[in-house]
């Protein structure tokens, strides 16, 4: 424990904000899961266990033990493949990669260059929307019933969308 209070007193400001959007979208996605189907316990409690183990090790290999974690939990909700819910599911799994993958782009200690979250950010937000649109128009294309709490997936929609904003004005050019 002692460890990972050092690592995080001695984190810069904007890597600390990159893991927390990080673990707040794993979290959205465990919500997403369980509102949407019914994951097996062991695959959420694995999803827990690996987002905790990348506050101590940020790594390629345990964002990507993370990333197999979702899956698993995913796959274990029983979903069809043509359900309202792969798509707020979708878009917290690419947040959560993204901000993890960014949050390890360098030492601990720096900050994340201007141009380089601006990279990531408008990258981040344009496969967001291309994501949302696609699955979108198929879903709407296939006559993919509406989940039984309809109204959960616009507001899942707007919260992720309303994070990537929020990332993206806090850390914006002007700061």
């Amino acid at each position: 424990m002692s460890r990972l209070l050092s690592r995080w007193a001695s984190m810069h400001r904007d890597r600390r904000i990159a893991h927390l959007t990080a673990w707040m979208f794993v979290a959205l996605f465990a919500a997403v899961t369980t509102f949407g189907g019914a994951p097996d316990p062991i695959p959420l409690i694995t999803l827990a266990v690996a987002a905790l183990v990348t506050a101590f090790e940020t790594t390629g290999a345990c964002v990507g033990l993370l990333g197999l974690a979702a899956v698993w939990t995913w796959v274990s909700a029983g979903f069809a493949p043509d359900t309202w819910w792969s798509l707020p599911a979708a878009l917290c799994m690419l947040g959560f990669q993204c901000c993890f993958l960014l949050a390890t782009d360098g030492a601990d200690q720096t900050s994340i260059a201007r141009p380089v979250l601006n990279r990531w950010v408008t990258r981040t937000l344009t496969a967001s929307a291309l994501v949302a649109a696609g699955a979108s128009l198929v879903l709407v294309a296939t006559g993919a019933p509406r989940p039984s709490a309809g109204w959960l997936v616009p507001l899942g929609l707007f919260v992720i969308a309303a994070t990537f904003v929020a990332v993206a004005r806090t850390h914006g050019p002007a700061n």
